[in-house]
């Protein structure tokens, strides 16, 4: 496996992961959420985190001479961009959409987690079929 793939299949366990239990119990997935957008400190370690993880996906598909390595780059710049801008730059504009966005329906965050799993399930095919030598 060339490293694309594999970060295209670490990438989909880790959405699937995260989005999984979104599925069964969204109030126990978004209160953690919330704890750890108290402080300004948190988010810009989630954010340095996220930015990382979007440019290991940006690097990993750097100089592969595929369609789906083009879309996971532009997927890994816009991570990384929107990480860097709105969690470690300026906090308190995530903290405010973030505020927005946990006050919706648990329906509504039941339906994020199934296309959650979705992406996380692309991820891990891209890894294993289209990216694989």
């Amino acid at each position: 496996m060339n490293k694309l793939a594999i970060v295209s299949v670490v990438l989909g366990i880790i959405v699937i992961a995260l989005r999984g239990p979104m599925i069964f119990s969204p109030d126990a997935v978004i209160r953690p959420f919330k704890k750890l957008i108290e402080s300004r400190t948190r988010m810009r370690i989630m954010g340095a985190v996220f930015t990382v993880l979007g440019l290991v996906l940006v690097f990993s598909a750097w100089g592969v001479d595929h369609t789906a390595a083009r879309v996971m780059m532009g997927l890994g710049c816009f991570m990384a961009l929107i990480a860097l801008f709105f969690m470690t730059i300026f906090p308190s504009v995530y903290r405010q959409i973030a505020d927005i966005v946990l006050d919706w329906n648990p329906l509504i965050f039941r339906v994020i987690g199934v296309l959650g799993v979705g992406m996380g399930v692309l991820f891990i095919y891209l890894g294993l079929v289209v990216f694989r030598p």
